[in-house]
């Protein structure tokens, strides 16, 4: 519903994994309006979208993590611009802004890395994950590293990060993401 010219949005993205990998997609409904718009413009062909990260300040930014890196929107989805990735086959999997500065932001990829954007996302830098370990119980099977799943920032201290991989791992940085280690 629209008050004052400002409309809200919910977003949802669609994914899927494996060989038999259904269509994705991206899609948003203006609230109080039942139709799901397909957004599509500028992601990558049949986008598996695996995360999503609304600008805190401004609501026109958007991101999506996908199967061909990180995306961003400045129109509220209607357009999208590929970003920097590190290389092709990485599947962003989370994404997570610094709680008092939105330039900064976190991706999790698969396999097993975090990078770190300190320029909304323009440009992109690996963080040291050297220090993982990977715990017994994860299913975790050479060349196959673990997808990073959700990445979350203390807002009390920004210094302390975590990040959760797939199938029993907690990660941690003390050092705003710089460097991380297991604690699971």
């Amino acid at each position: 519903m629209a008050v004052n010219g400002h409309q809200t949005y919910i977003y949802i993205g669609l994914a899927g994994e494996g060989e038999y990998i259904g269509d994705g997609g991206m899609y948003r409904q203006a609230d109080g309006v039942g139709e799901w718009q397909s957004i599509t413009n500028g992601l990558p062909q049949n986008p598996q979208v695996r995360s999503l990260l609304i600008h805190p300040d401004n609501p026109k930014v958007l991101y999506a993590g996908t199967q061909s890196g990180p995306y961003r929107s400045d129109d509220r989805g209607n357009h999208w611009e590929a970003l920097e990735a590190p290389g092709k086959g990485t599947d962003v999997w989370s994404l997570a802004f610094h709680p008092h500065d939105p330039t900064i932001v976190y991706a999790g990829y698969d396999p097993c890395a975090i990078y770190r954007s300190d320029d909304s996302g323009a440009s992109w830098r690996k963080t040291n994950t050297e220090r993982v370990v990977f715990p017994h119980i994860t299913t975790y099977m050479p060349p196959t590293a673990k997808r990073v799943i959700e990445i979350a920032v203390d807002p009390s201290d920004p210094a302390d990060v975590y990040a959760a991989i797939e199938v029993g791992g907690l990660l941690a940085s003390r050092d705003g993401g710089e460097s991380w280690e297991g604690i699971t």
